[in-house]
């Protein structure tokens, strides 16, 4: 019996990790599977679910306090409804109950991989077409168009900024999986994979996602020695001149990301944020509230505000949503990781998959947290969720002993 569970158990974990790349709704029923056999297995064995290590003590304590605080919220009627979203904060608990094996492990990247890789064409078409390229299962959207024609890639999703910070999780895990593959098959499956996967990012325009990348990709080459961030370095310098010479869209989009005034809507956004959890910093504005609430804090300054919706930094989102408490617990909770992470991979000395994969972990919570400073990724479930699955991952690997499978 408790052999099958496992294998049900696994089975759902990689349908999780199969629908993050392209489906909110099949990611979440795989979730809500994963959970119910999760807690079947707990009553089996006679055993209380409880958080393991610092990392899921951090989420417990982070989503206690925003339930906590919510009762002060400045509007609890809106607020009451979004704290059912925290639901996908139970991602990185049963991602970890599942993980059994670093062959789990691996298995659960290369599905994760292959399946972003796959939604990736898609992706492309779109930029080069638009709305010309129909959408299956889901909504259409209207794709942003920009400088010579060319359109913003969102896959299956509905916004391209949700659609590259996705994606920068899922490549930083893949690269650390393409090192950890041996046989060429895989690897050209994998890089094939990744290639496409890159070229997604690349037309999503998604500048916040770009930035989580390059932090990501820099902390994975530094970890694989000195040559290697050299190497990643020149490679970044080269891609990013040549993608800026051979295209005056990516080019405007990379001058803009540089130039002060370009960014003076966003600076003050983060600014007036400032403002709402210096004037609400026990207990927050409430979940829901912010963008009700931004008119008034904006009402003195002379921009042309395009939106309202979110501070576009987690940091500082939680921290006005639910008081600066909640915000220091997520930003304990990436740090735990990362230091985790980093002092883990240096105990390994040999050139193991556990140590290719778990740099992989390390960058891609890396890039989430990164990306995060310019972009409200816990509030995204496409992104959240992907994240949590990499923090699983890393986790799993940091503590694993034995050897390669």
């Amino acid at each position: 019996m408790n052999e099958r569970l496992q294998k049900a158990i696994r089975f759902c974990f990689y349908a999780l990790v199969l629908f993050l790349p392209f489906s909110t709704s099949g990611s979440q029923i795989a979730l809500g599977a994963l959970i119910l056999l999760t807690l079947v297995r707990s009553i089996i064995e006679r055993r209380l679910p409880r958080p393991s290590g610092p990392v899921g003590w951090l989420i417990v304590a982070m989503v206690a306090w925003v339930l906590l605080a919510a009762p002060f919220s400045l509007d609890f009627s809106t607020t009451a409804p979004r704290l059912a979203k925290y639901w996908i904060w139970l991602t990185y608990f049963v991602s970890l109950a599942a993980l059994n094996s670093r062959e789990t492990a691996q298995r659960a990247v290369k599905i994760l991989v292959i399946s972003a890789g796959v939604t990736a064409i898609y992706a492309i078409a779109q930029h080069f077409f638009g709305d010309a390229v129909p959408r299956f299962l889901v909504p259409q959207v209207k794709l942003w168009q920009k400088t010579g024609g060319y359109y913003h890639s969102v896959a299956l999703f509905d916004h391209h900024l949700t659609y590259g910070n996705n994606l920068i999780v899922i490549l930083l895990l893949g690269l650390g999986l393409w090192f950890a593959v041996q046989g060429l098959k895989d690897r050209l499956i994998i890089g094939a994979a990744l290639t496409l996967g890159m070229l997604g990012l690349l037309w999503s325009y998604a500048r916040s996602a770009w930035v989580g990348l390059i932090a990501g990709l820099m902390l994975f080459a530094g970890l694989k020695g000195k040559k290697a961030l050299f190497s990643a370095l020149i490679a970044v310098v080269v891609a990013g001149t040549l993608a800026a010479s051979l295209s005056p869209t990516l080019a405007g989009r990379l001058r803009r990301a540089v130039t002060s005034s370009s960014n003076l809507e966003r600076i003050y956004t983060w600014k007036t944020t400032l403002d709402m959890i210096a004037d609400h910093p026990l207990t927050g504005i409430g979940p829901g509230v912010y963008r009700s609430l931004t008119d008034s804090y904006r009402a003195g300054y002379n921009i042309n505000w395009t939106a309202k919706s979110h501070a576009h930094n987690s940091y500082l989102q939680i921290a006005a949503e639910s008081g600066i408490v909640a915000g220091l617990l997520f930003t304990a909770i990436l740090a735990v990781l990362f230091v985790f992470g980093l002092s883990r991979h240096r105990d390994i000395t040999s050139n193991t998959t556990q140590r290719h994969l778990l740099a992989g972990a390390v960058g891609a919570c890396t890039a989430f947290a990164v990306s995060s400073l310019l972009q409200h990724n816990a509030g995204d479930a496409e992104v959240c969720m992907v994240f949590q699955v990499a923090a699983a991952i890393l986790v799993y690997l940091a503590t694993e002993t034995g050897d390669d499978p």
